[in-house]
């Protein structure tokens, strides 16, 4: 029989585990902080790049903190070496298969991790593990319209796995901006779309110019034509097919240009306006590649 003694300690023992099976989780709080400098990230969407600047985050910790300001950090080793690098400090993030995601810094570092992290830290921590700082759980931010100057196009979220989306094949972070490296790159951007537009203004203008020209140069081959035609004998008769086919019930217009013989390539109205009667003398439905329409017979006689 037990003595009083060992019965209570049995007992506490008993109550002891009891109660270690039944502790409850560690609680985690929701932590919500803008960042002390804005970031933009390029990322895949669908069938399109998108342009993405983060301005504040939600995290998870196990303690609850209040982060007026924060930084982000990226996990760039596993386990056995874990180290974390500023997220402003990464060029991309990118993922071999779906195993390695592979880190590039901005001065082409190379990292290789397993795990996917982030963290948000009060400016002036630097994490050394998980628990330093709480894991961000959802970015928030605005979506940057690229065909519109880089404006501000609508408030977005990305949370979960789609922070870190494979569906631009294997590369999810495609750049990452700094504040100051963002503005150079809208900048450079709006230059070269300056310099596209102006570039098409200057090939309109040179078009516009090219076009003057060889309505001139045309106009002056056709009066030299008239010129030509005028000179032949009054009586002369020639036979002409079109050049290209006419459409299928609409009449042959004074621009059509016919084959002729003996006096060659000539229109409709330059013949009348050198003195020659014309009379079309058949339609032959025809076909040219794609085109049905009808090529044309013509006779053109010089007027006395």
């Amino acid at each position: 029989m037990l003595n009083k003694s060992k019965c209570g300690y049995i007992t506490a023992a008993i109550c002891s585990f009891l109660l270690a099976g039944c502790a409850t989780p560690t609680p985690t709080y929701k932590v919500q902080t803008n960042l002390e400098s804005p970031i933009t990230i390029q990322y895949f969407a669908y069938s399109s790049d998108e342009f993405f600047k983060i301005n504040r985050v939600a995290a998870d910790a196990h303690t609850a903190q209040n982060i007026p300001t924060g930084i982000l950090w990226v996990q760039n080793g596993d386990e056995k070496g874990v180290s974390f690098l500023r997220l402003d400090e990464v060029k991309s993030i990118d993922a071999t298969g779906n195993t390695y995601t592979v880190i590039i810094s901005k001065n082409s570092a190379k990292f290789v991790t397993r795990t996917r992290v982030l963290l948000v830290c009060p400016p002036g921590v630097a994490p050394k593990v998980h628990s330093d700082c709480p894991q961000v759980s959802e970015l928030g931010g605005t979506l940057m319209d690229e065909r519109n100057g880089f404006r501000a196009r609508a408030e977005q979220k990305l949370s979960g796995m789609s922070m870190y989306s494979y569906a631009g094949g294997n590369k999810y972070f495609r750049n990452i901006y700094r504040a100051d490296e963002w503005a150079a790159h809208v900048d450079k951007e709006e230059m070269h779309a300056k310099a596209v537009k102006n570039s098409r203004q200057e090939e309109a203008v040179r078009q516009s110019a090219a076009a003057v020209e060889r309505a001139a140069q045309l106009k002056a081959e056709s009066a030299g034509r008239v010129v030509r035609l005028r000179g032949y004998s009054a009586g002369i008769n020639v036979n002409c097919s079109s050049d290209r086919l006419v459409p299928r019930g609409t009449p042959v217009s004074g621009d059509v240009v016919f084959n002729c013989a003996t006096i060659g390539r000539v229109s409709i109205q330059e013949l009348q306006s050198a003195g020659w009667t014309t009379a079309v003398i058949a339609r032959l439905p025809s076909q040219q590649f794609d085109i049905i329409g009808d090529s044309v017979e013509m006779s053109a006689t010089k007027a006395k």
